[in-house]
């Protein structure tokens, strides 16, 4: 697989687990106790398989861009992507 496309693949998963991940927070404030443990359950499956499921995937094709990924992440937190 090409470097650009993983990292554009691997960024992408990450940026949409964030932002699904951060659902999770609204949906607390705002619905009943019984919708939130559905709902979070839900989002939580929706993030595990973006974060290990996808990003995973692409990183056992492009092994040196995870240490790579992470190591930005490390340097300049979830910002960069």
């Amino acid at each position: 697989m090409d470097k650009d496309v993983a990292q554009s693949v691997a960024m992408t998963a990450a940026r949409c687990s964030s932002e699904i991940g951060g659902l999770a927070l609204l949906v607390k404030q705002h619905c009943s106790a019984e919708e939130y443990e559905a709902l979070s359950i839900a989002i939580g499956s929706a993030v595990y398989e973006l974060r290990e499921g996808l990003m995973g995937a692409v990183f056992k094709l492009v092994p040196e861009l995870e240490a790579e990924f992470e190591r930005r992440v490390e340097k300049y937190g979830r910002s960069f992507y």
